[in-house]
């Protein structure tokens, strides 16, 4: 997938962290309720293009060449990058690091990383949508895994991007933030 539907689904994500995995950050009445959805929702945009660093011509590779160089010739793309143990361990190591924190400060680094998280794990069901799928199974096989046959850039990507904004615009619909709207 490109980048603009993998932050299609990042977003997706994030609305969905916010509403259904830290719900009180759904009243938006609070400067720490918009604080706590700019970080869930900050957070769903890294994760979203964050997997694909290990290609030097994507969004995040262009901006940290070094690393996306050694990245690209050590590993490839869609390497360990590109696998639930990696996004999972990566996740975990976030959230130790934030215990260190205490209070409004850890509270919104906690937020960011489970947007992170969210942004990550669509950015892989985004990719086991495309024909050359993921080492899902990784450490175990090597073997990508695809349950559509996508081509990136496609008309199934197109169709994917459109189910991204409707379920979001779905999830939106009921939140008190556009209750005055209707």
């Amino acid at each position: 997938m490109n980048k603009p539907t993998h932050v299609l689904g990042g977003v997706t994500a994030g609305v969905c962290v916010a509403k259904y995995v830290i719900p009180s950050l759904t009243n938006v009445a609070s400067i720490e309720g918009v604080i706590g959805i700019g970080a869930v929702m900050g957070g769903a945009f890294l994760g979203s293009v964050l997997l694909d660093i290990d290609h030097k011509g994507s969004f995040i590779g262009r901006r940290l060449k070094i690393i996306s160089f050694i990245l690209h010739h050590t590993i490839g793309h869609r390497g360990i990058t590109h696998t639930p143990i990696f996004v999972c361990g990566f996740t975990v190591l976030l959230a130790y690091l934030t215990m260190g924190l205490s209070g409004f400060s850890q509270a919104m680094t906690m937020f960011f990383v489970l947007g992170l998280f969210g942004g990550m794990v669509s950015h892989l069901l985004l990719d086991l949508l495309t024909r050359g799928g993921i080492p899902l199974l990784y450490p175990f096989t090597k073997k990508d895994y695809s349950i559509a046959p996508f081509k990136t850039g496609g008309i199934g990507e197109y169709i994917v991007s459109l189910g991204c904004i409707i379920i979001t615009l779905l999830m939106l619909q009921d939140l008190s933030l556009f209750s005055s709207l209707k």
